[in-house]
């Protein structure tokens, strides 16, 4: 398992400094019947997270701030919380030591000599970095460990936590993990699929350890598998250099084993869809390490990279129907629109 991640990770180096594009993606569909017969391709290509975000009419609730504040006036002791909302929205919360939170309107730094007797008055931004734990809107949180009905309609969908680690890159190269970018990026990711899928117009479930709908441990083993078959897929089935000669025809066979029907029968869904992500950002002595090289020897010092991949899996066999993989230099899954962003870039192409 070591060796396959190191592979993994040479791969995606040799990529990311061959590629001159920021982000790119590139997606395979089981070739034989299967995934028509699960997936239902359609003629139609599929609306991607952003036409679907343009065309919804679901009312946005109107949450009117208690006040507003600068990013420079949070002060210590004080918290930022996102709460999500439908539509493809959200509302910053002040949260106190005591726990308690008002909406609030937050403004950019560069607002902070606007006066806040008049924040609206034109010139003032609102805050669109802020990195703040984030809270599934209550649409989705009734969904979060619940089984799906069998009068339900359509095709039902497990979304499973995403396997995601958002880490912070040191001027020599070494990652530190970071709890809340993490936490974050996953609430922003399982909030944008299950709001995509439902107004795609499918039943909709989001795993969780804490309905014990399933053992915590076979659910995780199922996300382990996920990572290491996703990553081979990833060397030998795009790399030519690596291409093993059962996939030189360009087939595309690969399954999680039968253990994914645990799933099917504790959620009732027919399609599990599982993500892995890896995002890092360069620090302060990174950036530093970069601009030196550059104007000293004349040479680049790659910074923080996004990559991961995403399957859609049947449930029932546990088959991968769909497989997508991403890459990217920029992007930000700590942040609403950047996140938004990515998980657009994951779904695309998604064979429903």
């Amino acid at each position: 398992m070591f060796q396959l991640r190191v592979l993994f990770f040479l791969v995606i180096s040799g990529l990311f400094l061959s590629s001159c594009a920021p982000t790119f993606t590139e997606s395979k569909t089981a070739g034989n019947g299967s995934a028509e017969s699960v997936a239902l391709v359609s003629d139609n290509e599929t609306p991607t997270l952003s036409d679907v975000r343009d065309r919804t009419e679901r009312p946005t609730p109107k949450i009117q701030p208690a006040k507003t504040v600068t990013e420079g006036d949070l002060g210590a002791g004080n918290k930022i919380r996102i709460k999500m909302l439908p539509g493809f929205s959200s509302q910053p919360y002040l949260c106190s030591s005591s726990n308690s939170c008002e909406p609030v309107k937050i403004l950019s730094a560069t607002s902070s000599n606007v006066s806040m007797h008049n924040p609206d008055n034109g010139s003032s931004k609102e805050a669109a970095n802020i990195i703040a734990d984030v809270e599934l809107s209550d649409e989705t949180l009734e969904v979060v460990g619940k089984k799906i009905e069998d009068s339900a309609k359509g095709k039902k969908i497990l979304i499973m936590t995403p396997d995601a680690e958002l880490s912070e890159l040191s001027a020599g190269g070494l990652t530190e993990p970071n709890a809340l970018w993490t936490s974050a990026a996953k609430g922003y990711v399982t909030e944008f699929m299950a709001q995509y899928f439902t107004d795609l117009g499918y039943s909709v479930a989001i795993y969780s350890d804490e309905a014990q709908l399933v053992p915590t441990e076979t659910a995780q083993d199922l996300v382990d598998l996920h990572e290491a078959v996703g990553q081979s897929i990833f060397i030998y089935q795009y790399n030519t250099l690596f291409q093993l000669p059962t996939k030189k025809d360009g087939s595309f066979n690969w399954t999680l084993g039968k253990t994914a029907h645990d799933l099917k029968e504790a959620y009732g869904a027919d399609l599990g869809l599982f993500v892995y992500i890896r995002d890092s950002y360069s620090s302060g002595s990174r950036v530093a390490a970069q601009i030196l090289a550059a104007a000293v020897f004349g040479v680049g010092i790659p910074g923080g990279q996004q990559v991961g991949f995403v399957s859609l899996v049947d449930l029932e066999t546990g088959n991968i129907l769909w497989y997508n993989r991403l890459i990217s230099g920029g992007g930000d899954l700590r942040t609403f629109e950047p996140a938004f962003d990515a998980t657009e870039n994951l779904l695309e192409d998604i064979p429903l």
